[in-house]
């Protein structure tokens, strides 16, 4: 398997004086199009296409180039258009479609020397050769009139040829439409259909592997997804990806049809079979992208790939067969800060979600393992092409037992633990591997919220009967209890674990001493604030930020046996705040509200720093990364965001499975764990150390 190739090509336009742009100059500008990398990686072939505007026409020709660009040379030197090559397996073939025999036909091109020879001669003419893994046979697609495609070749092409010869010379050039679609782009269908074709390079003629009224293969590059027909690895079998929602299988060697793979809910435009040939992926991207995994033995299809977030462009199996990439995501040209790619890794054994690679701004359109599985190459619309480690890869992206919604959820300071308040239970589960590890029950009252221990060790809970209860996690049992007179709306542990901080719904903060098991507000606001809904302690416990039910957000000054200092007033003009974040170094806060903004003061000089645009709809959770030099923010539709806390430029856009509750960096700088609506999260952003 390939390495993804970067081709660089440039060129220097020299004018005595500089000038706006002129439609002219679009016109005299060659354009380069289709590279394919040769089989050993290091040469690169491409079309370059040179207009001439004097006679209103274009050449298309092969170039040849090293992927370093130290040598570059033209191949084809015609007047027709050369395009679209294609290396044999052993790289000593160039396959090209050209029009020089007037028809677009299938050229050969020894890479040693030599002229171009014609492979293809059919009257309707070929396109889009693939060769087969032996390099002894070349798939392509022909456009023939289906009512003689089950006749042998040299008939059916004798009546497809008559049948043109019919078409073009007659006096009358009225058309009748009976079915869609009747046009592609410049050219009418004419009641022809895209037929898969199979032919040997050392002689005989072509065969028709698709007869039949039916479009074998996608009827336009429109509805392709790049991939419409595929050998297996050793040549025994061609699969085709069909408009007609199936994906069918065929026998290479004599063209009958093995199988049909019925279950897509709508066209399949690309196919392609695993490196060991067991499995076969078939993908369909239109309204939205539904990826099936085939058994080409049994023709099950035990595992469905759905619920991505924007498109898909690309896929590619690891080369063991064990996992797959998918690569997509979405470019909001409207606006651009809502463009993110997606890399996904998918577990082929378990048929699950496995990990994402997050780094890219813009959607992926290519990716592609090393040949060692070791690392996964991604190109994307951004720009930039990004190398991924594999070796070690975290599960990610939701709970396949997790059932129910949540009131709220919090993680454990490393991450590895997600804690779920429901109703009249608590849940623990372990972030990694996506398992159910304790539950716990509080009656009578609903939850208000819960909170894990420094360590990890210990969580509590808060009921809206005035009951908290600490747990131990090692094995099971209750540490604590507290009743009080309030309810309780919302629970943490101190920083230093040695105390629990609890907000009930008259507005006080209650600080639990758990030496003495005693209860003391340390901030009462009365019923001015409608309740606590929320807060977060500094690192050191000497700041504290609560968010209240009528919006507000409030700062607090606290030292040890004294009263708190109200530090920053409740501020509703700004709109509601929702969640909020104080920077490991205590000199920042950061706020995220109903209206999208988040907002950032300074904790010293008590002003407001900045307020930006995060998102389109409600803000549900910030935090910073433990060196406070990335911020992560995520609204009520999943969307998440990635920021540098020094220059506030947005550095990834994603999306999650659910609504995010609470966030948890872990000490590498690079992992974010994400506790949600639909489960948890282990987020990797390998390459955000770049941007800081």
């Amino acid at each position: 398997m390939k390495m993804l190739p970067v081709l660089l090509i440039t060129c220097t336009l020299h004018a005595q004086t500089t000038r706006p742009i002129q439609i002219g100059d679009f016109f005299r500008m060659k354009r380069i199009a289709s590279p394919a990398l040769s089989p050993d990686g290091r040469r690169v072939v491409f079309a370059v296409t040179t207009p001439d505007l004097a006679g209103n026409t274009s050449a298309t020709d092969l170039w040849l180039s090293t992927v370093d660009g130290k040598s570059i040379r033209q191949l084809t030197t015609h007047s027709a258009a050369d395009r679209n090559p294609a290396w044999s397996p052993d790289g000593m073939w160039i396959a090209f479609e050209s029009t020089r025999s007037g028809e677009n036909q299938i050229w050969l091109l020894s890479t040693s020397g030599g002229e171009p020879r014609q492979f293809t001669t059919l009257s309707t003419g070929a396109s889009q050769a693939v060769w087969s893994p032996d390099g002894k046979q070349l798939a392509f697609v022909s456009e023939v009139f289906p009512e003689f495609s089950a006749l042998p070749f040299a008939e059916s092409d004798a009546q497809n040829a008559k049948r043109l010869k019919e078409l073009s010379g007659g006096r009358i050039k009225a058309q009748i439409f009976t079915r869609l679609l009747y046009r592609h782009w410049d050219h009418y269908v004419q009641g022809k259909r895209r037929h898969l074709f199979v032919q040997a390079l050392d002689g005989g003629a072509p065969r028709d592997l698709t007869p039949g009224d039916r479009d074998a293969v996608p009827t336009s590059s429109t509805f392709s997804g790049g991939t419409d027909y595929a050998f297996s690895p050793d040549g025994a079998l061609i699969a085709s990806a069909s408009f007609d929602k199936t994906v069918r299988i065929w026998d290479a060697s004599d063209g009958h049809l093995i199988s049909i793979f019925k279950g897509h809910q709508e066209p399949v435009d690309r196919c392609q079979f695993s490196p060991d040939g067991m499995r076969l992926l078939s993908f369909s991207s239109s309204p939205k992208p539904e990826l099936k995994l085939w058994n080409v033995s049994t023709g099950e299809a035990p595992a469905s790939f759905s619920g991505f977030a924007g498109n898909v462009y690309d896929c590619a199996f690891s080369p063991d067969s064990k996992y797959m990439a998918t690569a997509g995501g979405w470019e909001a040209s409207d606006d651009p800060e809502y463009s993110f790619g997606q890399l996904l890794i998918w577990d082929l054994e378990q048929g699950a979600l496995r990990t994402s690679f997050r780094g890219h701004t813009s959607e992926i359109r290519r990716t592609e393992f090393s040949p060692d599985g070791t690392l996964l190459a991604s190109a994307s619309s951004d720009g930039a092409v990004k190398l991924w480690d594999t070796k070690a890869l975290p599960r990610q992206d939701g709970f396949s037992d997790f059932t129910g919604m949540p009131r709220s959820s919090t993680l454990s300071p490393n991450g590895k633990r997600t804690g779920y308040a429901f109703l009249e239970r608590v849940e623990v589960w372990d972030t990694v591997i996506g398992k159910r590890s304790a539950a716990f029950r509080l009656q009578p009252g609903y939850l208000g919220g819960c909170g894990f221990s420094p360590d990890g060790e210990r969580i509590v809970a808060a009921t809206s009967v005035g009951t908290a209860k600490i747990w131990r996690l090692r094995d099971g049992m209750e540490d604590a209890v507290l009743r009080v007179k309030h309810w309780l709306t919302s629970c943490s542990f101190s920083a230093g674990g040695f105390s629990v901080f609890l907000g009930d719904g008259s507005g006080n903060i209650l600080e639990w001493d758990m030496q003495s098991g005693a209860a003391a507000p340390i901030i009462d606001l009365g019923y001015l604030s409608g309740g606590v809904e929320r807060f977060t302690v500094s690192s050191d416990d000497t700041l504290l930020a609560s968010v209240h039910r009528d919006g507000s957000l409030r700062l607090w000054r606290r030292v040890k046996n004294e009263k708190p200092v109200y530090l920053l007033p409740g501020d509703k003009a700004a709109g509601e705040a929702v969640c909020c974040a104080i920077s490991p170094d205590l000199r920042f806060l950061l706020a995220g509200y109903d209206d999208g903004n988040i907002r950032i003061w300074d904790t010293v000089g008590l002003r407001e720093l900045a307020v930006l645009k995060a998102h389109g709809e409600v803000v549900r959770a910030c935090a910073f990364s433990p060196d406070g030099a990335l911020v992560a923010t995520g609204s009520i539709k999943g969307h998440l965001r990635i920021w540098n806390a020094g220059s506030l430029e947005v550095l990834m856009n994603d999306w999650l499975e659910g609504y995010p509750m609470a966030f948890a960096w872990l000490e590498d700088k690079k992992t974010l764990a994400v506790a949600h609506s639909a489960g948890a999260s282990i987020l990797e952003f390998q390459n955000l150390s770049a941007f800081l």
